[in-house]
């Protein structure tokens, strides 16, 4: 809160002079300016590039499961590394891969075989070793295609993400084209310039847009929203979701303009206080 000051000989009314934060407030800025410093030490938020049009051609063929697995492995693209799955600079097999997404090793090939089906994966030969590369068509860490996309922030979400099950994780990675590119809100028009005109999108619309019953939709949100990886609100009886822009985020800038800075400690503030 800001209070202005008033000049006794001239009356002169001198704006925003003062300021004050509630102690949840203070906190909230406490956490934000570390956060801060850090991806400035850093230079850049680092972030895969998630391209919307490919996405929402092949989301309908993936179960939450399998959208939910491939969603875990866009943390594992090194960057300006054509794709190529890795860790500690060893590239992912299948072994690796069945213990990222935690399921048995059945569920984990046909998993994987669904994910090169769609051709999200490409699978490649390394001696007598099966590993995977991200199609970069949908998915690209480093130079850019011109195409329109979600950042998904990299790898400080990992944690957040591996911790989810699969179906949850699964649900974001189908929101990846919906975001719109200022306010985080799951809209049908998310490239819209004019806020007065973004339509959020109805919990009907967004369950027939990603193809799973609004039963299922509505307590995947419930889970995500008690996560603080999701806001959920009403506005005339209907709810609004926003995504963590820590999480997601389309801007081309490093995420401390007025609008996201705001964004971000509604959600501290929820999340300090999950009673209120």
């Amino acid at each position: 809160m800001t209070i202005p000051m008033i000049n006794l000989l001239t009356g002169e009314k001198i704006p925003n002079v003062v300021s004050f934060r509630t102690e949840e407030q203070q906190l909230a800025w406490l956490k934000d300016k570390k956060r801060r410093q850090a991806l400035e030490k850093q230079g850049s938020i680092p972030f895969i590039a998630c391209y919307h049009t490919p996405i929402q051609t092949i989301s309908s063929k993936l179960s939450l499961t399998e959208a939910g697995a491939l969603f875990n492995l866009l943390f594992y693209v090194p960057l300006n590394a054509g794709g190529r799955l890795s860790h500690n600079g060893q590239a992912l097999t299948q072994q690796d891969i069945q213990r990222i997404i935690g399921r048995k090793l059945t569920q984990t090939k046909a998993i994987l075989k669904k994910l090169e089906q769609v051709e999200l994966l490409l699978p490649e030969k390394e001696g007598r070793k099966k590993t995977y590369r991200i199609n970069e068509h949908f998915h690209r860490r480093g130079t850019l295609s011109n195409q329109l996309f979600t950042k998904v922030i990299y790898p400080s979400e990992r944690s957040h993400i591996h911790a989810l099950p699969l179906t949850q994780a699964g649900l974001l990675y189908k929101l990846l084209p919906y975001i719109h590119y200022h306010t985080n809100i799951i809209v049908s028009n998310p490239n819209e310039e004019d806020e007065t005109k973004i339509q959020p999108m109805t919990r009907e619309e967004l369950a027939k847009a990603i193809q799973h019953s609004p039963t299922e939709l509505t307590k995947l949100m419930q889970a995500l929203h008690a996560r603080k990886l999701i806001l959920t609100s009403s506005y005339t009886r209907e709810q609004i979701y926003t995504i963590h822009p820590d999480l997601m985020y389309r801007k081309n800038s490093d995420g401390q303009d007025f609008y996201t800075s705001f964004l971000r400690h509604t959600f501290l503030f929820i999340e300090e206080n999950p009673t209120r």
